[in-house]
């Protein structure tokens, strides 16, 4: 009797399990819609400038705060964001006045990674940098500031 008892402990205590997993299995994580037009804050993560950089390179920014929908977090801070550089003038030391086409590298944000892991694509303002004078490169450092926003509705499991 004592190990029937056990046997049906140990069974209730597997069903127990069993029937919890189900519960916590990812086919039954809450989705969740990012509207189109939700700001998402980015920053810079690293330095480069208008010489070592061509048009096409991709760059990585960074998510600076939790973007949230009805208080679930759908983009962690710390996430990463996609850019494309699409334009890039070189300096040129013969170049005297900022009027005749200083270094300037032009980017553009395109996508940034959601908690699930899913790329949700992003709309930006050109970010535009340019040369502080004549004749030196146009410089991006570490942690420019901009903003980005949701291109469309997108599903977002959590």
């Amino acid at each position: 009797m004592k190990n029937l008892n056990r046997f049906f402990a140990i069974s209730a205590l597997a069903l127990v399990a069993v029937v919890g997993q189900s519960f916590t299995s990812k086919s039954s994580r809450l989705p969740i819609i990012v509207p189109a037009g939700l700001e998402v804050s980015l920053e810079s993560g690293i330095d480069f400038n208008s010489e070592v950089v061509e048009p096409g390179h991709t760059v990585d920014f960074f998510v600076r705060n939790n973007v949230t929908v009805n208080n679930h977090v759908v983009i962690s801070a710390g996430s990463t964001a996609s850019g494309e550089i699409t334009r890039v003038t070189k300096a040129d030391p013969s170049c005297r006045s900022c009027e005749n086409g200083c270094a300037s590298i032009q980017i553009v944000v395109k996508s940034v990674q959601a908690v699930d892991g899913s790329n949700v694509k992003l709309r930006s303002t050109p970010i535009n940098i340019k040369a502080s004078r004549p004749g030196v490169p146009a410089q991006l450092n570490i942690g420019h500031r901009f903003s980005a926003y949701t291109l469309s509705n997108t599903r977002v499991s959590l």
